[in-house]
């Protein structure tokens, strides 16, 4: 608060100045506050809060029936269709939103999609299991009478080739099943046994044939196709087994099937054995043969050459 003297002067104008020999009039005080300033913004900003209140008041009852018409019911709908789904009978009307239908598919409508999609499929899925329920005894019967026909048709198979057929593991072990005719190749039974005492029984151990077969087996199982081209051409595609293993000496020919498993690793090898020593000595016999006639030509050669007064004095002598 600031007080200001007002004194009267000759010429009737009000000096605020202060002189002594000037007659006093009165004191004006000038007072200045903040208070009203003060009060008039409190009102304007309460009247701004709830003018913000009201406008965000109304805006989410709008949202949120926009939602509730747009959204919520239909997601209502759809949680009481899933719920209301039963297993024993899934063959009612499908989920279908009441809403307008829009060229463009939106999230809603994926979803409605993805129920009925499901439920389809685990209709199908219900009718398979109630009919494996009710059937599994006679399919199982059924599979397994077709199995043993199968496994008969194999062994059948097997027990007439003139083949001697049979598969190793990794350690060279000879697993079923195994063909009859390996028996009459070998003269024993040959399942449980090492390839190194039925098929290469006769090979020198010291020699760089037996030497491959034994990298060549340590490194093929559990490696892939590649690894089989590059070392198939190590094994041998003949022996032969001598009269000391056997009772008689035997020619074997030999063909390599590999047996992968599911990660295309080499699980096993199929051995195919044909005994082919008849077949040898019927070439050889063959050729031999060939070779006498080759040489009765060339005498028959050798005579038509000759004059025919040679002839005749030759044959004269030989008649004589």
């Amino acid at each position: 608060i600031n007080e200001v003297d007002i004194v009267f002067t000759e010429d009737g104008t009000i000096n605020t100045l202060i002189d002594p020999t000037k007659s006093l009039v009165g004191k004006l005080k000038v007072v200045a506050s903040l208070a009203g300033v003060t009060k008039k913004i409190k009102n304007q900003v309460i009247i701004f809060i709830i003018i913000q209140a009201v406008q965000f008041l109304f805006v989410t009852i709008i949202m949120f029936s926009l939602f509730k018409n747009l959204v919520s019911r239909h997601l209502v709908k759809m949680a009481r269709y899933a719920e209301n789904l039963d297993l024993q009978n899934l063959s009612g009307n499908i989920l279908s939103l009441d809403r307008k239908k829009d060229t463009a598919e939106d999230e809603l409508d994926t979803v409605a999609n993805s129920l009925n999609t499901m439920k389809e499929n685990l209709y199908e899925t219900h009718n398979q299991l109630k009919d494996y329920s009710l059937n599994l005894e006679e399919k199982v019967h059924k599979r397994t009478i077709d199995l043993a026909d199968a496994l008969r048709n194999i062994e059948y198979l097997l027990n007439n080739m003139k083949q001697s057929i049979f598969t190793i593991d990794k350690n060279t072990i000879i697993h079923g099943p195994v063909s009859e005719y390996s028996q009459d190749i070998f003269e024993t039974k040959i399942e449980g046994k090492t390839i190194f005492e039925t098929l290469f029984q006769s090979l020198d151990k010291s020699s760089e044939v037996y030497a491959s077969i034994e990298f060549s087996l340590s490194c093929l199982f559990g490696a892939d196709d590649l690894q089989w081209l590059l070392m198939v051409d190590l094994f041998p595609t003949k022996v032969s087994l001598s009269e000391r293993d056997l009772k008689s000496e035997k020619s074997l020919k030999i063909t390599y099937t590999p047996l992968w498993n599911s990660d295309h690793e080499l699980e096993r090898i199929m051995f195919v054995i044909e005994d082919i020593t008849e077949l040898e000595k019927l070439e050889r016999e063959m050729k031999k043969q060939k070779e006498d006639n080759l040489k009765n030509v060339e005498i028959l050669q050798e005579l038509a050459l000759n004059k025919k007064e040679d002839l005749q004095i030759f044959f004269s002598g030989a008649i004589s």
